[in-house]
């Protein structure tokens, strides 16, 4: 961590690219269950 805005906002945002692919295949790995991969989402949302 920079301590930078700019840095800050686009580690935030790259974060949340990997969170999404990972939820993506999560929610292939499970058969499509929307519930189980939204809570995931819900507890890693920052």
């Amino acid at each position: 961590m920079t301590g930078q805005a700019g840095s800050l906002a686009s580690e935030r945002n790259g974060r949340r690219n990997a969170i999404s692919v990972q939820v993506l295949a999560l929610r292939r790995l499970t058969g499509s269950n929307p519930r189980w991969a939204d809570q995931i989402r819900i507890g890693i949302r920052f």
